[in-house]
């Protein structure tokens, strides 16, 4: 039974798999919702089929999409570890201390 009211999403989620398992919804209880908030994640996470190693950390990479994204240059932020495009923070050329916009100068 929910006790609160910002749990709805993941009740329908636990409803939803218990009766598809034969269990009763009934059994169903709010302490189960961190777990199982953390069992979505995890199954999400793992299912997701973007190559990380491909993706810029900039909420608003600027790579053009008709450039060959094998030969794009990264640099990895030395505050954060993000990796970015070079042409993302608008490099040319190697740097040997980088901070990304988000860690700043």
């Amino acid at each position: 039974m929910q006790e609160d009211g910002n749990s709805c999403g993941t009740f329908i989620l636990m409803n939803a798999e218990a009766l598809l398992n034969g269990a009763a919804p009934s059994d169903i209880v709010q302490q189960y919702v961190p777990a199982y908030r953390k069992y979505i994640q995890d199954l999400l996470i793992s299912s997701c089929r973007i190559n990380w190693e491909t993706v810029c950390n900039l909420s608003y990479c600027s790579l053009p999409k008709n450039r060959k994204r094998e030969k794009t240059l990264w640099i990895c932020c030395d505050k954060c570890k993000s990796w970015i495009h070079y042409f993302c923070v608008g490099l040319e050329v190697a740097s040997d201390v980088f901070c990304c916009p988000k860690c700043g100068p």
